[in-house]
């Protein structure tokens, strides 16, 4: 008896884990899918680069910003 429990639930444990596995395989599929066909850490360093450029841009317009009212003043 004892036996055949350990089989039932070693059946559904597996089965589980399937599911499991299968649904990690499609969130990533999905997730590559969105990204342009790229995997997630190349997503993430693609997205961190375009940030940085962002954030290069947006400092120079602040300090040519700066160094104008810089030059009314004086």
């Amino acid at each position: 008896m004892r036996k055949l429990r350990t089989g039932w639930a070693k059946r559904e444990l597996l089965e589980k884990f399937d599911i499991v596995e299968a649904g990690a395989y499609r969130n990533s599929m999905n997730k590559f899918n969105e990204h342009g066909f790229t995997s997630t850490v190349e997503y993430i360093a693609l997205r961190k680069a375009e940030l940085q450029t962002e954030y290069e841009k947006h400092k120079r317009q602040v300090e040519i910003m700066l160094e104008q009212r810089k030059r009314k003043c004086l």
